[in-house]
Formats: structure tokens, sequence, C-alpha cells
């Protein structure tokens, strides 16, 4: 009977847990039964007292507390809805109003030894649902004996086959009496079948030595269920005449779970990278295979990534891993993406004389601290289709060549960042006008006057007369095609003559010979006058 009772017990215990881990997802107010009542040795007319502590409700305001006696293996009611017919209510005194329940504690004043091997535990209400604690076993000493310490210990733990766990109790002396020699408390540890405070067994590890510490680590190498409890002594003189027992830990131990495969069986939502970026894992299912069934990771929970920051551009597989297993997943990863320059000053043009020097300047501003390259072009006719790169021309500045006439110039300027550029960017095209040298001005009618000098009459000393004259200029005279006669100064360069020129050129040598020929008429008149 016991036995059965004790496996109903365990299921209502793990039906309470999955109670409990299931109300987050199913949004139910589950009591969190955090510390139950303690199996706990009193003395005989003492006021044994027990509580039940949920972690949800520390106030004990929030759920509903109700307390039951095992006895004799009957349940009973503790408090306003027990029976005053109840046979357990012999061993407790009701008449100074200290036995009954208070919110989550229970006090039975006067605990008489016919309670002694009896069961008591609480059962927790909440709106949705119940919460069922540790059955503690109530141990009834002599009248005589100190008051036990005050123990509080964890009562479910969880783990795999080949976990090490931990258990631990924490407990304080309760003792009030002054003349006990006192050596401290001490620990020992036990195992029971059952789950309660029968055919305990003490434990001992691998070297044969009594667990003795408040804490002790065990390998739990199969799967099941298993039960631990800790008797706590007070004074190791009379080591049984005030103790305590926690409650007893229960340990569940599941198979050990392999993982067997895993896949994705949705892509997250970026499969397109740039180098430097970091995987991204957002939107992503995997399901990892294992022997017990399967699960689907979400966005990256509980995986890690190789590589989690790409470094090179290509088709990357990023190896997604899950504890000791693996799968792959290909993404494209893009080079990096150099921000282009923004040009703050175009380039001016101009015009200017032959001995003046034209000097193109561009600036640019990158985007991020980059470097800026520059390449000037030169561009015939205006056409942008006929553009030619200017080589060496690659500094922010361009001094234009002294060609005569006009000419037109660009700068393209771009980031570089490593091996990565950005995209181009052209400046405006300046315009370079470049003026011939200063020529000669043409010559004129007066200065052609002026240019005119005459020749002054020789004499003969010959009874002749005869008379030699100076030659006189060549004057130009107009070609049988009526165009005005070209000269040549020279240079081997024809010159045209404006013919108005030419007309007074004509009468200034007409007007030149009739003054010498009456020069000569003169002087022959006067030496034949003189030898007559």
């Amino acid at each position: 009977m016991k036995k059965i009772t004790a496996i109903l017990t365990v299921v209502v215990m793990l039906a309470a847990l999955v109670l409990q881990v299931g109300a987050s997802y199913e949004d139910m107010d589950v009591p969190l039964i955090e510390q139950s009542p303690q199996n706990v040795s009193w003395p005989e007319g003492a006021t044994a007292t027990y509580n039940c502590v949920c972690s949800n409700d520390k106030g004990h305001e929030k759920y509903t507390y109700t307390w039951y006696i095992v006895y004799n293996g009957v349940r009973y009611t503790v408090g306003s809805e027990g029976k005053t017919t109840d046979p357990w209510r012999a061993f407790v005194d009701f008449s100074g109003g200290n036995t009954g329940t208070v919110g989550n504690m229970v006090m039975l004043d006067k605990i008489g030894k016919g309670l002694d091997g009896s069961e008591i535990y609480c059962v927790v209400k909440s709106s949705d649902t119940e919460s069922e604690s540790y059955h503690a076993t109530i141990a009834v000493g002599p009248a005589d004996m100190f008051a036990p310490p005050e123990i509080t210990t964890p009562t479910h733990i969880f783990c795999t086959a080949g976990d090490t766990v931990e258990l631990a109790v924490s407990a304080k002396s309760k003792s009030g009496n002054v003349s006990e020699v006192k050596d401290g408390l001490t620990y020992h540890w036990y195992t029971t079948d059952t789950g309660y405070l029968n055919n305990i067994l003490l434990m001992f590890d691998k070297n044969g030595n009594e667990y003795n510490k408040n804490k002790i680590s065990l390998e739990m190498t199969e799967p099941g269920v298993f039960y631990y409890v800790c008797g706590v002594f007070d004074g190791e003189d009379t080591p049984y005449a005030n103790f305590s027992y926690s409650s007893v830990i229960s340990v569940y131990v599941n198979d050990k779970i392999e993982n067997v495969d895993m896949e994705v069986t949705k892509s997250p939502d970026k499969t397109v990278y740039t180098v430097g970026d970091k995987f991204d894992p957002k939107g992503m299912t995997v399901r990892v295979l294992r022997s017990d069934g399967f699960m689907d990771l979400k966005d990256g929970e509980s995986l890690t990534f190789e590589p989690a920051q790409f470094v090179k551009a290509g088709e990357i597989k990023v190896k997604i891993i899950y504890e000791d297993i693996s799968t792959e997943l290909t993404v494209t990863v893009n080079k990096a993406v150099v921000p282009a320059p923004s040009i703050t000053e175009q380039p001016k043009g101009g015009t200017f004389k032959a001995d003046e020097t034209c000097v193109l300047t561009v600036k640019a501003q990158p985007k991020s601290g980059e470097n800026v390259a520059y390449q000037w072009y030169a561009v015939p006719d205006n056409d942008m289709s006929r553009a030619e790169m200017i080589t060496g021309a690659v500094s922010s500045s361009y001094t234009v060549p002294k060609t005569e006439g006009v000419s037109y110039y660009f700068c393209r300027v771009f980031a570089v960042e490593g091996s990565d550029t950005s995209e181009n960017v052209d400046s405006a095209v300046a315009s370079v006008e470049y003026l011939p040298p200063e020529t000669e001005p043409l010559t004129t009618a007066e200065d052609t006057e002026s240019d005119v000098k005459e020749t002054e009459p020789q004499t003969s000393d010959t009874d002749s007369g005869a008379a030699d004259t100076s030659a006189q200029e060549p004057v130009s005279e107009e070609s049988a095609t009526g165009e005005p006669a070209t000269t040549d100064d020279g240079s081997g360069a024809e010159r045209k003559t404006d013919p108005v020129v030419i007309l007074l050129s004509v009468v200034a040598g007409l007007l030149a010979a009739a003054a010498v020929a009456a020069a000569v008429i003169l002087i022959i008149h006067f030496k034949k006058k003189k030898k007559a």
C-alpha cells in the first residue's frame, strides 16, 4: 500500500511540475511551490509548525492553502473544514487556540506521540489549478529533547543520465537549552526507495567515507527517479537529542538524449551580404533531429555560426552548429561597397593670353575617410563621347597647355579603400581659350607718303649736258586682272596694296619727275648764257 501511495504521490508531483513548466506557455496561474513542509522531529508537548512557501505568492494572500494529515493511512483536513471527531485531534491541544492554520502555515499545539509517523502536506489552489506539496513525516520524540534544527531544502531536481547534480540543505539551530554543549551541526545523507522516511539508508562515497557536509555532488549514471534526504543533528555529544530531516529530494534522471542530425527547414531573411557584414539568422528555422524526436530552433536560438562575420567575397558556406552536430547554409557575399566622394569645388576655365598660365582645380570630399583619386580628361570639340584620358594628370590640379584656341577639360574622381574603388564622379567641363600672340598693324596711306624719299638732282661736268637722274622707287601697278598688285617685302610673303595708296604713289612720282626735269633745264640754260 505504501509503495502504491508513493507512486501516486510521484505522479501527482510530476503532474504539478508539468503544470508549472507549462504555465508560461498556457498563461495559467499555477502555484509554484518553492519550499514544502520539512521532516522535523518535535519534542512531545511542543508546538509543531509547518510551512509551505510559493515563489509566486510570497505574501501568502494570493492562493488558498489547505493542510491535510494522513493518520493511520486516512487523510483528514486540518483547520475549520475538519471535523471535531477526527481521531488525529486527540494528540493536539485545541483549547489554547494555537492549533489550526494561518495562511500558508499550520500549527499543532502540544503535539503528542500518537502522531509520530503520520504525514502532513499542503494543497495550494489558484483560480486555474492547484499544486500539492511534499508529504512530510511527523516525528515526535521525548519531551526533554532539544528543539530541532530548522532546514531549508530543494524538493525536485531534473537532469539527464551522465549529469552531475548538487544536493544541498541550509540549516540553523533552534535549540533553547543554554546548558547544552553545542559542537555545531552535523549532517548525514540517506537514500530511500519509497520517497519517504521509511527504510532510509546511510550514504557513502566511492572511497567508503560518509557524506557529512551540507552539500554533496552525485553523478547520475542511470535514468530513473531517485530519492535523497539529509538528517541534521544539533550537538555531537547527544546526536539524537535534537534533529531534523529535510524534505525528500526527488531527482528525476532522463535518458541521455543524443543529437542525430540537423537541417535548415527555413532560410534566413537575409542571404546576400557584403564583406564585413555579420551573419544574421533572423527568420531562419533549424530542425534538430534527436533520439527522442526533434526540436525546431528559430532565429539562431542556441546556435553558433562559422564564420560569424564575412571577410571575403563569393559564395560562402556558413557552418551552423548545435552542440555536437552541424549543417551548412550557402550565402552570397559581395565586395565591400566604397561610397563615392562628392565634388565640393568645380574646375573653372576662362580666356587667357599667350603669356598667362591656366591651372584647373577640383576638390572632392570622401564619405567616410576613404582616399580620393583623380584623372583628368581632354574633350575635343566639347564632345564627351570623344573624351581622352590625359596621361599622368592624376592630381587635383591640372595645368592646361598653351594651345591657341578653345579647348575643354574635366576631372573624374573616385574613392579608394584597400583594393576596392567607388563609382566614378565626373566634374563639370571647363572651357579654356588661349588668344593668339599680338601682330603689327597694317600700313596706312600716310605712312606710305612719309616713306617716299626725294632724290637730289646731280649735275654732269661733261659738255654734253647729259645729266643722270637717281633711281626712282618702283611704282605698283594694277595687274591685268584688275586686282590690286602685290609686293614682296623680302620675307617671301606677298602683301596686297590698297588702290588709293597706288594712285597717290603714282602722282607723287610724276611730280618728282617733273621737278627733276625742270631743274635740269634751268641748269643747261644758265650754262649757255654764261658762255655767251
